[in-house]
């Protein structure tokens, strides 16, 4: 499944509402956050993802089959 900037999505097993940020390897993200995400362990075609844990904005990368799109 293609996943683009601002789709809501969820990982499959469960969990908070997120909303995409970006794929990793494109012009979705800026040339530093694809930098940073990779550093830290995704590879291009990963979804980087944003929610809200009570107030605090946290973030993450996913594998796209580990996610379902939410309407």
């Amino acid at each position: 499944m293609q996943y683009k900037a601002g789709d809501k999505v969820q990982l499959i097993s469960g969990g908070p509402e997120m909303t995409v940020k970006g794929v990793l390897g494109t012009d979705e993200l800026t040339k530093m956050e694809n930098f940073a995400l990779r550093n830290s362990g995704g590879s291009d075609g990963d979804v980087y993802c944003q929610w809200f844990n009570g107030t605090k904005l946290e973030g993450g990368v996913f594998k796209p089959k580990m996610l379902k799109k939410l309407e």
